[in-house]
């Protein structure tokens, strides 16, 4: 399971079960080709939170059942991370920094103030909460 993707000097950096694999294209390329493999385009998912969920900013993709991501910064930003949001085990939250630790026992430390994880994680339970229930989108 990935962890986390980021940016780096060679393309991206993908974490997952404590090894790093780097491969060519950006943080956002890669979220944008998960999306198309799984039959949506980002940019649709992106209009489509901010429509219905009125999400505005930080868009969570739910990808698959073992994939949201969220990115902790703008999505075009050099130094933006997509997480993982499944594998996460646990979170450490101060007032500017948060540590995040995976199932797999491997941990990032990023500089997010407190009110901004909490507003992505209850994004995040808004699209998985709207996806689980079909039934509520023919209203």
């Amino acid at each position: 399971m990935i962890n986390y993707i980021k940016n780096n000097n060679e393309g991206i950096s993908i974490f997952s079960s404590n090894e790093e694999k780097i491969v060519k294209g950006t943080v956002l390329g890669f979220i944008k080709k998960k999306c198309i493999n799984n039959l949506f385009s980002y940019e649709g998912y992106v209009k489509a939170c901010k429509k219905v969920l009125k999400i505005s900013s930080l868009v969570p993709v739910v990808i698959s059942k073992s994939e949201v991501y969220f990115p902790i910064s703008r999505v075009k930003d050099y130094e933006n991370i997509f997480i993982n949001y499944l594998a996460i085990s646990s979170l450490s939250i101060n007032k500017e920094q948060t540590i995040i630790t995976f199932f797999d026992g491997q941990t990032i430390k990023i500089d997010i103030l407190k009110g901004k994880i909490e507003r992505i994680i209850n994004n995040i339970e808004s699209i998985l909460k709207y996806k689980t229930f079909p039934e509520s989108k023919c209203r």
